[in-house]
């Protein structure tokens, strides 16, 4: 037994031996960009951050290259560049971004890039700017200094001193005591007199200013003189080998300096030890000919390389492992811990592989039987390595044999997801598709084999993950939603829907330091059962910010009882507070630096040294939590533009009022009509720039904040007069804040609104006011008088009406009535007699009735006319027929005129017109017409005539006037009030224009409908 253990562990010497010399773990973590992601050269030649937070790229032949974390945007010489041989890059204190190219320099104000013209354009490459002042630009090129001026817009040659004035300039430094100068032909250093000093005749590439204030020139040939900036003497020197063709220089916020080479990457120094690290594409740099290095406000290092684009270093939080770094598959399924501290993998169908601290050992103990994906590496308490393939068993690994169990030997299934152990030493395995196979020892080579499957009580055969917790129990989790545990080997509790859990697969169990247990979940997230709760149920995590998946791959606690959730994104990482609740929530994905990004299937380990590991799609990657993480910082925003009507201020009258930098001047106005201003934005976080969200608020027209949004511009219309600010902030998945920005402006009053013109509306106002209730007064003093003039005819009406009540009927005809129904009474002729004293009575009760109405309709008028006639018929000697028309254009009924109106011309020309003839039979016709807004009453007789009537009238009863007839035209004139007609008109019938033939009566009302 031992000889086999000591051969076991020689071979596995062997292998890690014959490791070390190909595999060598990645101990920098970078992202590359070039031309795959947008970048449109890979030789870059200088890098700058700018204010706003983008980073800014010069490249040699693409031009220049801006980034915003996600995308590159490129200028070349068709958008105003002079030469797309990008040399330098520099940033003023006005926002504008300088460019310095091959043909001459150009600026970017933040919309556009305006060529700036120079005598020297062409014939000298400018290599640096620096900002001498608020008003001065420096300019270094091959050929010396040169001076811009703001207030001119002018390029000049600085005669600073004759020893510099032709140099071949590499670097302006600027520190708070003056201008250091890298040239060829020296170091030098310009105080604030403008007096200069020559430090070093050596070549000098760059400067950089140490640690503690010092300043270091770097020679091109890797030697380093380190100059005290009080004394302008040196302090000492450094030479690094490493060095040589140094390009750039960089100090690192923790004060070691990075220097750049042509050809051998960069170098680290570490001035609490004095210690050199050499970075190059061994370690993971794209390229080895480093131009430039630049920090970020996030704390990413950026590696400018000629040749291989960008390097963007992210720090050794996470260090990844991939085929190039010794690993023999790329897909991580399996991972396991052995005795010894080795990590064993499984990768992709390339069996097994063991990781010794220093590299990978590809390892053949199982003959090749493993070159195939396995899901599942457990190492027992003997020491036996336990495998769970897909299609192939279950596979024993000791120092002594290699045994598989398959079907044939009892397994449930050859396709295992899970592996783990009781505290007796029983083996649990979990199946794809066929239950659970507990695997008890019953000697040093044989297992009896118990399965668990539906039949037995399982909800489920189709098995995700196997766990054991605290308590001895194997807990399980099934692909539709069933969880639950075995006790002292046997079925305990099934959890279930009623339980909490959702219907969808559980794909992990994790148990913290308490007992809790948590479950990873396809699509739901993730659940936990609180072992101190009354109710044991299962309910979801709740945070503040959401994970950046729900779809759950895998679950692990760290030393720190973190909890770190694996998804197709990456890892989140959830903090927790000494009571349990969540304290905040953090994402790690390629920008964090976690590159393999889509995690495998339960495939994380901690280790015995607190590191996590990670199997991913894209290799392996481990977190070491002795490495501090970058500090998460807050988003950095800025005013894209702000439009005017969606044109742009800065290309209208109000240009002035922009500042350079974005945003607005203090004190701008708009005129009332110019009231629709659209605001665009937009916030950088080159550490996380996905998860960027923006709040807003307008105020003066708004009083809460907007919820928060991925939107980068907002509208505002019709705006209302007024003073009004905008503000906008960002916040990051940190939920840290940016700082608010601010557009302040007013929109002025019409004119109408302005004091003086409302005092003036107002006394306008008044005055029409007080001429409209002037007029208004005497209007109603005219219509008081009208209504008073209209009350006294009305009362004048109401007394003829009355007067006309009182001779409606003239006595005679009454008397002459009741002495015709006598006679008839006489002759026995009591049928005729009742008759016509119920004609009588109709009459009378038509006229009393009438009497007490104010107006009554033509139709009851005419009917009264029509009893009235009925009853002359039988009083009168002469015999007399007549004749009643109603109007066509309206209905009798519709039409209303005073009561008690014609009976007295109608009885005038029965008792003065056909009474008198002898000659022939009398008639009486009565026509009504309407005319306009006129009623017209026309009565006919063929009688004596008028004339023939009032003589006869006259010889009877010589000067009576009918009182009857003169208060009816009274009534007539009054009903006429002040409108122009004739209201009564007689005249004679005449026959052959001479004969009198009757009488015609013509009568006019005004026309009243009541519909």
């Amino acid at each position: 037994m031992v000889s086999h253990q000591k051969r076991f562990w020689f071979i596995l010497f062997c292998f890690t031996f014959y490791s070390l010399q190909k595999v060598d773990g990645q101990e920098y973590n970078f992202i590359e960009y070039s031309l795959s992601e947008g970048l449109p050269q890979s030789q870059v030649f200088d890098a700058l951050h700018d204010s706003k937070g983008y980073m800014w790229f010069g490249t040699q032949g693409g031009g220049l290259s801006r980034f915003d974390g996600q995308r590159f945007k490129n200028f070349t010489t068709k958008h105003g560049l002079p030469s797309n041989y990008v040399r330098t890059l520099f940033e003023d204190n006005l926002s504008r971004i300088w460019i310095g190219t091959k043909k001459g320099i150009a600026l970017f104000d933040g919309k556009k890039i305006i060529e700036k013209p120079w005598e020297e354009q062409g014939q000298s490459e400018v290599v640096d700017f620096i900002q001498k002042n608020d008003s001065t630009l420096w300019l270094a090129t091959r050929i010396g200094i040169w001076e811009y001026q703001y207030g001119t817009d002018t390029l000049v040659k600085k005669d600073i001193q004759s020893s510099i004035n032709r140099v071949a300039c590499n670097q302006l430094y600027k520190t708070s005591t003056g201008i250091w100068l890298a040239s060829d032909q020296g170091g030098f250093f310009i105080n604030k007199k403008g007096t200069v000093q020559a430090i070093t005749e050596q070549h000098i590439q760059t400067i950089v200013e140490g640690k503690k204030g010092e300043i270091w020139l770097v020679g091109f040939d890797g030697k380093i003189e380190v100059i005290s900036t009080h004394t302008l003497r040196k302090k000492y020197n450094l030479e690094n080998a490493n060095l040589r063709r140094a390009m750039c220089a960089f100090k690192e916020s923790n004060g070691n300096i990075w220097i750049g080479s042509q050809a051998k990457g960069f170098s680290i120094f570490n001035p609490q030890d004095s210690t050199w690290t050499l970075v190059d594409e061994r370690k993971g740099l794209a390229h080895n000919h480093v131009r430039a290095i630049v920090e970020d406000s996030w704390g990413n290092i950026w590696i400018a390389t000629s040749g291989g684009g960008l390097s963007k270093y992210l720090g050794q939080f996470f260090i990844h492992f991939n085929q190039e770094n010794g690993l023999h598959g790329e897909r991580i399924y399996a991972l396991c811990q052995d005795r010894k501290g080795q990590i064993w993998v499984s990768a992709s169908n390339n069996g097994l592989a063991v990781y010794n601290g220093k590299g990978f050992i590809k390892s053949d103990l199982d003959s090749g039987y493993l070159n195939l994906k396995s899901k599942v590496i457990h190492q027992s308490k003997t020491g036996a390595l336990w495998v769970g393939t897909e299609g192939g068993g279950l596979v024993k690994i000791d120092s002594t044999q290699r045994k598989i169990f398959t079907t044939e030997d009892g397994l449930p299934s050859n396709w295992v997801n899970s592996i783990t152990e009781d505290t007796r030493g029983n083996i649990w395995v979990g199946t794809q598709t066929s239950g659970i196979a507990k695997l008890s020892k019953v000697d040093s080579v044989n297992y009896r084999i118990k399965v668990f499957s539906q039949s037995q009580g399982l909800p489920s055969s189709y098995i995700n993950t196997l766990k054991k917790d605290l308590k001895n129990r194997i807990w399980f989790a099934s692909r539709y939603g069933n969880l639950g545990y075995f006790q002292e080997g046997e079925l305990g509790r099934v959890f279930g829907k009623e339980d909490g859990i959702p219907k969808v697969a559980i794909r992990s169990i994790v148990f913290d330091s308490l007992g809790n247990t948590y479950i990873g979940t396809e699509g739901e997230g993730i659940y936990k059962l609180d072992v101190d709760a009354d109710k044991l149920e299962f309910k979801p995590i709740k945070f503040n910010q959401k994970l950046t998946s729900k779809n759950i791959y895998l679950l692990i606690f760290d030393r720190k009882n973190n909890l770190w959730v694996g998804s197709e994104n990456g890892v989140d990482r959830i903090r927790f507070e000494a009571d349990g609740q969540i304290k905040d929530l953090e994402h790690f994905g390629k920008n964090e630096g976690f590159l393999g990004i889509e995690t495998c299937h339960n495939s994380t380990l901690c280790d015995r040294d607190g590191n996590l590991w990670f199997g991913t799609m894209n290799g392996l990657t481990r977190h070491s939590p002795s490495q501090k993480f970058q500090e998460a910082k807050a988003p950095i925003i800025h005013f894209k533009d702000i439009a005017l009507f969606y044109k742009s201020l800065s290309s209208t009258d109000y240009k002035s009022w922009v500042n350079p930098s974005g945003g607005l001047k203090e004190g701008l106005e708009f005129p009332y009509r110019k009231n629709h201003l659209s605001f665009d934005f937009k916030a950088l976080n080159l550490s996380d720039p996905q998860s960027i969200r923006y709040r807003w608020m307008l105020e003066g027209a708004e009083t809460e904040w907007s919820p928060f949004s991925e939107r980068e511009s907002v509208n505002y219309s019709n705006l209302k007069p007024g003073e009004y600010s905008f503000l906008v902030q960002a916040k990051s998945e940190d939920q840290l804040f940016s700082n608010t920005l601010k557009a302040s402006f007013e929109i002025q009053k019409p004119f109408w609104q302005l004091l003086w013109v409302q005092l003036l509306a107002l006394g306008s106002l008044l005055l029409f006011i007080y001429l409209i209730v002037k007029n208004r007064i005497r209007q109603l003093r005219k219509k008081e008088a009208q209504k008073r003039e209209k009350l006294e005819i009305k009362n004048r009406v109401l007394e003829l009406e009355q007067k006309a009540l009182q001779l409606q009927m003239n006595p005679h005809f009454i008397f002459n009535a009741l002495n015709s129904i006598q006679s008839l009474v006489t002759t026995k002729d009591y049928q005729g007699a009742r008759s016509e004293i119920g004609n009588f009575a109709t009459l009378m009760r038509s006229i009393l009735s009438n009497s007490r109405k104010e107006r009554i309709s033509l139709k009851e008028e005419i009917d009264t006319l029509h009893q009235y006639l009925e009853m002359e018929q039988f009083c009168q000697r002469v015999a007399f027929d007549f004749e009643i028309n109603a109007p066509r254009e309206v209905d009798a009924e519709e039409i209303e005129i005073p009561p008690m109106l014609l009976q007295p011309f109608v009885e005038n020309a029965v008792i003065h017109g056909i009474s008198h003839l002898q000659d022939r039979k009398g008639k009486i016709e009565i026509k009504f017409e309407v005319q306009g807004e006129k009623l017209q009453c026309i009565i006919m007789d063929n009688g004596v005539g008028k004339k023939k009537a009032e003589e006869l009238k006259q010889s009877k009863k010589p000067g009576h006037q009918s009182v009857a007839m003169a208060v009816n035209k009274e009534r007539l004139e009054a009903l006429k009030g002040k409108e122009n007609y004739v209201p009564l008109q007689f005249e004679d019938r005449l026959q052959d224009q001479t004969e009198v033939v009757g009488t015609i009566v013509t009568i006019q009302l005004p026309l009243e409908i009541n519909y």
